[in-house]
């Protein structure tokens, strides 16, 4: 009950502590708030403890309504780490509680994201294909301009110059659709690689 009430007074004020004294509340609620404060330390780029944070989270999960969203999260922290084979693993792990075609498709793009960082293959190419057909019928921008972004890195990496800049204007495009100014400044840097690699300074 004191841990409760703790939690009651931190839940607008530190969501590290929120989510540690639900936790030891044993509350419901606590996978839920280990996630906020994973995604809290991610962005003050603390990603080893925010890793922890994602790990406690799914420890204490009793139903699978939010482990789709924790394993995914957990993922794509493990390739911020430069751990990208244990953040496909992740992913694909993610896969398997995947309940609607949007979460197959942050799936599929999480791992084409984190084979990207081992050479994307034929196989990362294909998720992306598949990624695609769920984010055109849905609308999904920003996640077209994440698929047509490692497109263009893997064009570029097979030095086919041309076919990146298009791809690279397409993931600016979505990007600017989609009102992302991250995924316009990754795409602007695609731009920037292919132009540098065919000489235009």
């Amino acid at each position: 009950d004191l841990h409760l009430r703790a939690a009651e007074w931190f839940q607008d004020r530190d969501a590290v502590l929120y989510a540690e004294h639900l936790g030891q509340a044993g509350s419901v609620k606590a996978p839920a708030a280990f996630l906020q404060a994973s995604r809290a330390e991610a962005d003050a780029y603390r990603v080893d403890r925010a890793l922890e944070f994602a790990e406690r989270g799914l420890a204490l999960l009793t139903a699978d309504a939010e482990r789709f969203d924790l394993t995914a999260h957990k993922a794509d922290l493990l390739r911020e780490l430069g751990r990208p084979a244990d953040g496909v693993g992740a992913w694909e792990e993610a896969l398997t509680f995947a309940e609607t075609d949007r979460q197959r498709c942050l799936a599929w793009i999480g791992i084409a994201a984190a084979e990207r960082l081992m050479g994307l293959g034929e196989r990362g190419l294909n998720v992306l294909d598949e990624a695609e057909a769920v984010a055109r019928r849905d609308g999904m921008e920003k996640e077209l301009a994440e698929i047509f972004y490692y497109r263009g890195s893997a064009a570029f990496f097979s030095a086919q110059i041309e076919q990146c800049l298009g791809l690279q204007h397409e993931a600016l495009s979505h990007a600017r659709l989609a009102g992302s100014y991250e995924w316009e400044a990754v795409a602007l840097g695609g731009l920037a690689d292919a132009e540098y690699a065919r000489g235009r300074m």
